[in-house]
């Protein structure tokens, strides 16, 4: 079965083709924007059948940060993870090569985060993506 270092290194490595990407609450203090962070979820076995294991769908966040006056910059990377991800999955090989992490875009996919007041007045903005995530384990 997979464990979490393995997990949290193949979406460590998906997220950070399109945007600097970090574990939520890992981010350094003198980051530039944009990035990415996200929630570290792990999926938990629930079927199997004779050839293979699959895990429950669990949701998993993924909070786009920019510092701009409009979301402009942030949908269109939000686009280009949500074009990564076409309907059918995109599969994420790890381990041994015989599991593999598979993304799904949620619904909705993609809206507008709202920040802490603080934040707001920095002009600092923030779009939330909805991934679904499933293991398999053959």
């Amino acid at each position: 079965m997979a464990g979490t270092i393995e997990v949290s290194s193949v979406l460590y490595a998906f997220y950070n083709h399109f945007l600097p990407s970090f574990q939520r609450d890992m981010v350094p203090a003198k980051q530039k924007f944009p990035y990415l962070t996200y929630n570290m979820t792990i999926p938990v076995t629930s079927t199997s059948d004779q050839n293979s294991v699959i895990s429950n769908d669990v949701l998993q966040t993924v909070l786009l940060f920019d510092k701009r006056e409009n979301y402009t910059r942030l949908y269109e990377h939000a686009d280009q993870i949500g074009k990564a991800i076409p309907p059918t999955g995109v599969s994420l090989p790890f381990g041994d090569g015989k599991q593999y992490l598979m993304l799904f875009r949620g619904a909705p996919f993609a809206q507008n985060y709202v920040l802490p007041k603080e934040e707001q007045e920095q002009k600092i903005k923030a779009v939330l993506l909805n991934i679904e995530l499933r293991a398999y384990y053959i």
